[in-house]
């Protein structure tokens, strides 16, 4: 099992690729994903970035069509 399986990472202009959150189940009718980030910035997202999850040994690009920051308790 490769250690990013279940990880997110994004590539920026020029960078490497650079692991920010992992992936948690899906929830919901729509079918929307939990992603719990590894810090506290939710930039990632806001920007356009290039995305990729490890699928079947391969990274694959993937598009965030929506993102919503969960309500801290």
């Amino acid at each position: 099992m490769n250690s990013f399986e279940s990880h997110l990472v994004f590539q920026g202009e020029s960078s490497p690729l650079i692991v920010v959150a992992k992936l948690g189940k899906p929830f919901g009718i729509k079918g929307f994903l939990k992603i719990y980030l590894f810090s506290e910035s939710d930039e990632y997202f806001k920007k356009k970035h290039s995305f990729f999850v490890n699928f079947q040994q391969s990274w694959q690009p993937i598009d965030i069509e929506f993102f919503q920051r969960h309500k801290d308790n």
